[in-house]
C-alpha cells in the first residue's frame, strides 16, 4: 500500500491558526470572586478535603509499577502492532495506517506500508519497496509511536487511579493519562505521523497544547498493563483539537476505547493505538552483508568487536 500524498487545503488552512488564532474553548479571562465567609472556627464550608490515605497508597504503588513498567521496556524484548488514524471535517484527507515494531537487546526495526528500517542507536538502515538496505535518504518515515516512547511521558501525566478489567481473556488494570502544559507538548512531540502535511499541523498542536491559556486541546491516554509482571499489554494516545463548542448527543464523536469522552467535538484528532503481541510475529527482517557493516553487527546480529588476539585479529 503506498502512502497517500496529501496535497488538500482543508486541514493545511488550519496550521497557521492553531498557534495564534485563540478558538472558541480558549479559557477566558477569570472573575474575581469574593472569598467565602469563614466559620465561627475559621473554616470555610467550602474547604477542600484532605486527600483520602488509601488513594494515595493506590497511586504510591501505581507510579512504582510505571516505573518498573519502562525499565521492562528498556531490558526485554518486545513486539507490538499498532495504527495511526486522524478524523477531520475532510474526511478525503484522513490518514487510517498500521504499523509493526519490535526490539531485543538493541535492535529496534520497524514496518509501516512499504517501508522497512531498522535501529541500533544512531544507526539506521532502511530499504523501501524490497529494494536492498541502504542508508536513510530523509524519506523514510519516523515510528508513530513505540510502547517505550509512550511509556516515557507517563511520569510527567495526570493519572487515573488504576480500575480492573481484562485484555484477551487476562486480568489486567486500566489507567488514564493527561497532560498539560509543557508535558502535554513534550507528550505530544513523542507522536507522529507518515504525513508531512499532518505532521505540521499537530506538531502546531503540540505547541500550542502546552500554553497555559488554551483549553481547546486535549492530551490524553490509556493505558492496560499487568500489574503482576509490570508488563504493558495496550496504549491508546489522542491528540485534539477542540471546536470549543458543545454537541448534542447524537452528533458527539465516540470516543476511543478507554478514554473520557471529549468536552466538544474536534476540529482535527490523530489516535494513536497499541498492542502488545508474541515477538516471534514480528521477526527481525533478513539482512544483508551491506545492512549489518552500516549497523555495525555480525551474522549473529551481535556488535561487531575489535579485533584483538583472541578472536584471530
Amino acid at each position: 500500500m503506498r502512502l497517500r500524498k496529501l496535497q488538500g487545503l482543508a486541514l493545511g488552512g488550519m496550521i497557521a491558526g492553531i498557534s495564534s488564532t485563540p478558538l472558541t474553548g480558549q479559557r477566558p479571562t477569570p472573575t474575581p470572586v469574593a472569598p467565602p465567609k469563614a466559620a465561627v472556627d475559621g473554616s470555610t464550608d467550602t474547604a477542600t478535603p484532605p486527600p483520602d490515605p488509601r488513594n494515595q497508597k493506590a497511586m504510591r504503588r501505581l507510579r512504582a509499577d510505571l516505573k518498573k513498567l519502562t525499565a521492562n521496556l528498556a531490558n526485554t524484548p518486545h513486539a507490538f502492532k499498532g495504527s495511526v488514524r486522524t478524523k477531520s471535517a475532510a474526511p478525503e484527507e484522513d490518514l487510517d495506517i498500521e504499523f509493526t515494531g519490535a526490539c531485543k537487546g538493541k535492535l529496534q526495526w520497524l514496518q509501516l506500508a512499504e517501508w522497512r528500517i531498522v535501529f541500533r542507536g544512531q544507526r539506521e538502515v532502511v530499504s523501501h519497496q524490497e529494494k536492498p538496505w541502504g542508508k536513510p535518504q530523509g524519506d523514510s518515515p519516523e515510528p508513530p509511536l513505540t510502547p517505550h516512547l509512550f511509556a516515557a511521558n507517563l511520569p510527567h501525566a495526570k493519572l487515573s487511579l488504576p480500575k480492573p478489567t481484562s485484555y484477551r481473556d487476562r486480568p489486567a488494570l486500566r489507567i488514564q493519562a493527561s497532560w498539560r502544559g509543557a508535558a502535554a507538548t513534550k507528550a505530544a512531540y513523542s507522536a507522529s505521523t507518515p504525513s508531512s502535511m499532518h505532521e505540521r499541523i499537530l506538531e502546531a498542536a503540540g505547541r500550542a497544547a502546552g500554553r497555559p491559556d488554551r483549553d481547546n486541546y486535549l492530551v490524553d491516554a490509556c493505558l492496560i498493563y499487568d500489574p503482576a509482571t509490570a508488563t504493558w499489554l495496550a496504549a491508546t494516545f489522542r491528540l485534539a483539537i477542540l471546536n470549543g463548542q458543545p454537541a448534542p448527543m447524537e452528533q458527539q464523536w465516540p470516543a476511543p476505547e478507554g478514554l473520557p469522552p471529549r468536552p466538544s467535538n474536534p476540529i482535527v484528532e490523530a489516535i494513536w493505538h497499541l498492542e502488545r503481541c508474541d515477538l516471534k510475529e514480528l521477526p527481525l527482517p533478513e539482512l544483508d552483508a551491506r545492512a549489518r557493516a552500516l549497523l555495525e553487527i555480525d551474522e549473529h546480529n551481535q556488535p561487531n568487536q575489535p579485533p584483538t588476539k583472541e578472536n584471530g585479529g
